[in-house]
């Protein structure tokens, strides 16, 4: 994140990611998030980021923040294009060394992303 800030429209994010470090790191770099927070969630936090996520996540039903935040567009663009190079290329590599794992996989989406462009 840090690398590509520039090129950073929003942060679309899980409940993984609510955490003060993140919501910390997208203030300093003027990024707009899109994370799903905790229905418990507080504003007794050290982040004003957070806190003011909060106010909002707060203030009105679920189905409006989401709609607001375009918080569904996760998942099309992301686990959408995961789950169909996962359909087609498999889901499991058989490589053993992390560095040729991550090869493996650049290879996978770059042929997916082959077959997509001819159908």
């Amino acid at each position: 994140m840090r690398k590509n800030q520039k090129n950073i429209k929003i942060l679309f994010a899980d409940g993984l990611h609510e955490n003060e470090a993140m919501f910390d790191l997208c203030e300093k770099y003027q990024i707009p998030t899109a994370i799903k927070l905790r229905d418990n969630c507080s504003v007794k936090t050290k982040s004003p980021r957070r806190k003011q996520e909060v106010r909002i996540y707060k203030s009105m039903p679920y189905e409006e923040w989401s709609r607001e935040k375009d918080y569904g567009q996760r998942w099309p663009l992301t686990e959408g294009i995961f789950s169909g190079c996962k359909r087609i290329m498999g889901e499991y590599v058989s490589a053993t060394k992390k560095r040729n794992m991550y090869h493996e996989v650049k290879v996978k989406f770059w042929a997916y992303n082959l077959l997509q462009g001819v159908t």
